[in-house]
């Protein structure tokens, strides 16, 4: 997890050049509102950088021959330099503002230039400070004789001892290596951990289980129960002729098992392709509704709806 921390903290830095162009390119467009928010992230990214190498140095884990030696550190001290060029350039855009002959747009300007000047000569002063640290580090990591080493897997570490406890002189030993000033430092999270632990299941446990209710009565969907019970009446009915909804009603083709369903009958008459067998029905509106031009909202529904079979040659 150290590892990967590293190396994307390394790849942060390396878009610090980028970050101070645009910097630069805000104070000579005149953007002022966007720098304050630019020298924060610039100066957090530095910060970040120079602390997360110095732990990995002070742990053992880069020397001379390693990848974060050769290629790494040199990458950054090429951004240190960079870097610190473009941030030059923009304090002195900064100082230009603050000429004599400039000083009429204090008034016009939504922040302070001096403030600025200070913000951007915070992170000039935090890079200088980086590089003086890495020349440091650097020295420090040419002198580790042994090769650098992945982070610990403090996982597997503690599987280890629980499988196997330690005697009092390996205690000692893991005691002296980490100390108890590392518990403030970075443990893994539930996500570094997932999948890591495997246990073995028996063939019978690996079978597939399916959750079943035994002596649960299934119960058909109210609809289909709907259309069973007066699916073929209603049917037989439209071959006489319309059917009206308050006829339906009358017979009580709305009652099911007991309970009042007038939704599913009304379901029926909205949505009349349920029951039909090839032959298609219409819902026909009474007149007196369809030509109204100031109709009340529901008064379609109370209305007396009709199903009719659609006749043969006539068009729908």
């Amino acid at each position: 997890r150290d590892a990967i921390s590293v190396s994307s903290n390394i790849s942060d830095f390396a878009y610090a050049e980028g970050d101070a162009l645009k910097l630069l390119r805000a104070i000579e467009s005149g953007d002022f509102d966007v720098v304050p928010s630019f020298s924060d992230g610039l100066l957090d990214t530095i910060r970040f950088a120079s602390v997360e190498l110095r732990q990995e140095i002070e742990r053992g884990q880069v020397d001379k021959d390693s990848e974060v030696f050769k290629v790494k550190m040199p990458r950054f001290r090429d951004v240190i330099e960079k870097t610190s060029e473009l941030l030059r350039q923009a304090e002195a855009r900064l100082k230009s503002w603050r000429a004599t002959d400039s000083d009429e747009l204090d008034d016009t300007l939504a922040v302070d230039v001096y403030d600025l000047e200070h913000q951007v000569l915070r992170v000039y002063q935090a890079l200088e400070s980086f590089g003086r640290d890495l020349a440091e580090l650097t020295k420090i990591a040419a002198k580790r004789r042994t090769s650098a080493v992945s982070a610990t897997d403090f996982l597997e570490v503690a599987l280890n001892l629980v499988k196997r406890p330690p005697s009092d002189r390996q205690l000692e030993s893991l005691f002296r290596r980490f100390g108890p000033l590392r518990l403030d430092g970075i443990f893994p999270s539930p996500a570094d951990v997932r999948g890591r632990v495997r246990v073995s299941l028996t063939k019978a446990e690996m079978a597939p289980r399916f959750e079943t209710a035994v002596g649960a009565v299934e119960v058909a969907d109210t609809r289909l129960r709907f259309l069973g019970e007066y699916g073929d009446v209603i049917r037989a009915r439209l071959a006489s002729g319309p059917l009206p909804l308050s006829e339906a009603l009358e017979r009580g083709w709305c009652v099911l098992d007991g309970t009042l369903e007038l939704a599913e009958l009304l379901g029926v008459y909205v949505a009349p392709w349920a029951l039909t067998e090839g032959e298609p029905i219409e819902l026909r509106i009474p007149r007196e509704v369809a030509t109204r031009s100031d109709g009340v909202v529901g008064e379609l529904i109370y209305s007396d709806l009709e199903l009719a079979r659609v006749e043969r040659g006539a068009s729908a």
